[in-house]
């Protein structure tokens, strides 16, 4: 069973494994894409690769595929995270998915006996002109100081 519990940008997962309870915990950090990169028709993923140590958190996070982000802010928020009940050594991989007029559509967190997808529902292109209102359009000011509303989450157990 997982229960899933979302607040602001953290997302907490409680795993249970027989009669034992572990926890996880994943901050939700979508990486930053330039201006230019959100108008291109592009669609791409962005893969991290990572190794769990003895208390459950990544080690050795190695960004694969980032060509159009800051590779060393996702780092630091993967490095973050807590994934308990994993064995120290046990690989895991996270993949963040950009869509064409979409933006961020869903995180995927594979490993063994794991595999959790995330998937953001609600108005979070924010770049897209037919819905660019004045608490989400890049030209606001509030958009630019990060303010841009709430997005919400919704989990996905894709097992």
């Amino acid at each position: 069973m997982k229960q899933i519990c979302a607040l602001g940008l953290a997302l907490l997962v409680n795993v249970s494994r027989l009669a034992a309870t572990t926890d996880t915990s994943i901050e939700l950090c979508l990486p930053e894409v330039g201006a230019l990169v959100q108008h291109a028709n592009a669609s791409f993923p962005v893969i991290v690769e990572f190794t769990i140590d003895a208390t459950g958190h990544p080690s050795g996070v190695v960004v694969r595929e980032a060509r159009l982000i800051d590779a060393q802010k996702l780092q630091g928020c993967v490095t973050a995270w807590r994934l308990g009940g994993q064995p120290a050594g046990a690989r895991f991989t996270a993949k963040w998915q950009w869509l064409h007029g979409t933006g961020w559509d869903h995180l995927l967190i594979e490993g063994p006996d794991f595999r959790q997808r995330i998937v953001l529902s609600g108005d979070h292109c924010y770049y897209c002109p037919d819905r660019a209102t004045p608490s989400n359009s890049p030209l606001d000011p509030a958009a630019a100081s990060g303010d841009r509303g709430s997005t919400a989450l919704r989990s996905a157990d894709s097992r």
